[in-house]
This record gives C-alpha cells, structure tokens and sequence, in this order.
C-alpha cells in the first residue's frame, strides 16, 4: 500500500482521521507541522501507511540502521579473540590449578535401638549392670567426641568450599583477564562480548561463573553457552508493568532526571502514545520554570495535540493544576532537569515529589551516559521514590549493556526506551528478550 499523508489543524484530529481511515493497525511514518503555503498553514500533516515494510528506516543514522552497524562491528571484534588452548575443566582455582571438590568425610551412625535392646535384654534376666552401663557411657561419649570431630570435619570442608567459591568469583568478575589462562577460549569470547556490550566486567564474570558452575565441561560449547547467556540475561533484567489507570481518579506520573536527558520530549512521546492507544485522555503540568522555552514548547505540543497542559512554578499552581485536571485519566508531571550537585535545585525536586504524591515516578536517564554517572544520578534521585526507568538517546551509543546493568542491580524495573526525536514513533516499551539480544549481538 502506498503511503498517505493526512492534514488537520490538530494532531488529534490528523490521528483521528488516519484511524478512521486506514483503521488501528496502521503506521505512523512521520509527523510535521506545516509552515509554508496558505491553505495549510500552521496544519499538522501525518504520513501513515499499513505497511510495515514501508517505515522509512534507510539512513544509516536510524536507531536500527546504527544498532545493526554496531552489531556487525561487535562481532568482528568477538571473532579476534585468542582461541588458545586452555588447562580448564570444571571450575578452577585462582592460578589456573583444577579444582576438584573432596569427598566430604562419612559418619556412620549408631541405631540408638542397639544399646536400648541389650539394656533391655540384661534387665529382663536379672544381671548386674553397673560394668555394662560404664561401657555404654563410655562408648556414648567415644561416639561423642567422634561426631564433634567429624562435624569439625564438614565445616572445614564447607569452610572450604564456600573459601574456593568466592575465590573462583573473584578470580573471573575483578581478574578474569589476568587469569585469562585459565579459562576456556569460548567463554573468554562470551566474556569479552558481554563487556564490549557495556556490561560491567562484575556482571559479566558473575554470569560466567554462573554458566561455569551450572554446565559441566562435557555439556558445553560456545553457541550453547550464548544461548544459556542471553537466557538469564533475558530472567535477570526487570521489566516495569504495563501502566495501568486508576479508576475512580487521574493516574499521576511524574518524571525526574537530570538536565538534557530529554525528559519533555519523552513525555510528548507517552501522551502521544496514550492517545492513541484508546479513549484516554491527558493532562500534562509542566514544572520546567528554568530552562529557556520549555514551557512554550511543552505548550504547544500541548495544543497541537488537544491536551489540557498546566504551567506550574509553585506548589500552590501545582495544587490548582492538579485540581484542574483531577477529571483526566492520566496526568504527566515534567521537572526541570537538576544538577546533581545543587543541593538548592534537588530540594525544590524532593518539595515537587512529595506534593504531588505520584503513582510512579519514572527516572529518565541518557543511555550514552558514563556507567559511574548513571549510577550516582540513580543514588541523587532515589530518595524521590523512583519507581521505574527510562533510557533516552539509545541510538547514541553502541554499548546495549548500559540498558542492563543499572536496573540489575537496583533492581528497578525498566520501563521505555527512547532513540530519537520523532513524536510519537521514536519509543519503544521495554522488552527483556530484544535487549539481551542486542547485548549478544544478534541482528
């Protein structure tokens, strides 16, 4: 089907007709306000398709375009690793030296019913049993001190044990390319892969640790080994719930980050999509007093796309804004952007939190950004009751790793990613499985 393009003076109204016409499956390819000509002036004009063939996605600077680059290059680099042969079988120690686990000493147990039933049988035939009770106190307190020692016995193996594993954790996650030696070339391949993705060398040795403990060195190979790999990066990474309405009130979202992550833009995106996803109707309260037109700009998204939009620079005008919308299905709360390090600018953030008691609050980080600095905005931040986590600029960097690791270990579930700036198409809801495979460089 060829592509069609639809001109309404609101972009509510350009929706309406592309649904009308081309029904709710349909693709949006690109939106544009007019500015040219007399007729179509100041017009919002939408080209659709049902298509899915058709999305215009040849330019090499698309999210899928730049991603499938990165990929290609991913794999060139994972191809030149050192297929040395390697002493690896089973779990190792540091040093490379073959771990096998000692047989854990066996206790034999005596049947507490012997010594009953010879005490038994002597009473019943009337003998003296002071010599015999001796013997079978001493030989209860022999059998005594053997258990201690041989209790003694498997907690120092389990001391052991537990010693080698740590070890053996240590030696891959904060050594592995020291130790390199050691380890089997395929999973030095995985290994380096993972890391070259953006993950973190700590979670990356973990989940090669993991693989090496779980999978014995008969059961292994390398594309079994990526397989298992993605499949637990895929179970470990937490996805954030589908955003659900409130009943009988406005749902309230507010989102937090620091200044140019694009955070306005992210929330034309989510408004944009909720209208047009169903009957659901959005208000927006923009709190961004600071940066130059981002009122004006929040503004007239707002108009173009019918939305009910409040200004707010005090608690008092987030009150009334917020009763002025109380009859929305979903309000979105934008903040100005704040450095870190103004203790001025993240109390007036921790004041906006509290007052406007959100039903999520959504951190939105840059993907491009320094894995240290990701972690320190979550550590600002996460006092305001961050709840889920969105990563904007995803097709600015070519380490999928960084989607992964902050939301492992905060264990924060991650919500949309944003990879571009086209309203509303460039976001996408998370999807574990499709980030793993970005990670393992599948395309």
């Amino acid at each position: 089907m060829d592509l069609k393009k639809f001109i309404a003076p609101t972009m509510r109204e350009a929706l309406l007709k592309v649904k009308d016409e081309l029904g709710p499956q349909a693709v949006i390819i690109r939106t544009e306000q007019l500015s040219g000509g007399v007729l179509n002036a100041g017009q919002i004009e939408v080209t659709a398709s049902l298509d899915e063939s058709l999305i215009a996605r040849p330019e090499m600077n698309t999210f899928e375009a730049r991603l499938k680059q990165n990929i290609n290059a991913q794999n060139r680099a994972t191809q030149n690793i050192d297929d040395t042969a390697s002493p690896f079988q089973g779990t190792y120690t540091p040093g490379g030296q073959k771990f096998q686990p000692q047989e854990l000493p066996h206790v034999e147990k005596i049947p507490p019913s012997t010594s009953n039933s010879n005490t038994s049988t002597h009473n019943s035939d009337n003998f003296d049993n002071s010599d015999n009770s001796g013997t079978s106190n001493a030989s209860r307190a022999k059998q005594s001190a053997q258990d201690a020692i041989n209790q003694k016995n498997l907690t120092s193996e389990f001391d052991k044990l537990q010693k080698e594993m740590k070890k053996l954790q240590s030696q891959i996650s904060e050594g592995f390319e020291q130790s390199s030696s050691a380890v089997p070339a395929e999973l030095r391949r995985v290994y380096r892969q993972l890391t070259h993705s953006g993950i973190i060398p700590e979670l990356a040795g973990q989940l090669i640790t993991e693989y090496a403990l779980e999978i014995s060195p008969k059961d292994r190979s390398e594309e079994d080994s990526k397989v298992w790999i993605k499949n637990k990066l895929t179970s470990k990474l937490p996805i954030a719930p589908t955003l659900s309405l409130q009943e009988n009130r406005a749902t309230i979202l507010l989102f937090l980050g620091p200044t140019g992550v694009g955070k306005s833009t992210t929330i034309a995106k989510i408004a944009a999509e909720q209208l047009m996803s169903g009957n659901v109707n959005v208000g927006i309260i923009s709190t961004d007093g600071y940066r130059m037109g981002a009122m004006e700009q929040m503004s007239v998204f707002a108009r173009s796309a019918q939305i009910d939009f409040r200004a707010a620079f005090s608690e008092e005008d987030i009150d009334q804004a917020l009763d002025d919308l109380k009859d929305k299905d979903l309000i979105l709360v934008d903040s100005a952007g704040r450095s870190r390090e103004h203790k001025h600018h993240m109390s007036e953030l921790s004041d906006i939190s509290k007052f406007v008691q959100a039903d999520e609050t959504y951190l939105v980080l840059a993907a491009n950004t320094r894995e240290r600095d990701l972690n320190a905005f979550y550590e600002k931040f996460k006092p305001f009751g961050i709840s889920r986590l969105i990563y904007t600029k995803v097709d600015e960097t070519s380490e999928m790793g960084a989607l992964w690791n902050l939301s492992v270990q905060k264990k924060l579930g991650l919500a949309y990613l944003c990879h571009g700036q086209t309203i509303p198409d460039d976001i996408l809801t998370a999807d574990a499985s499709e980030i793993a495979g970005w990670i393992m460089a599948e395309g």
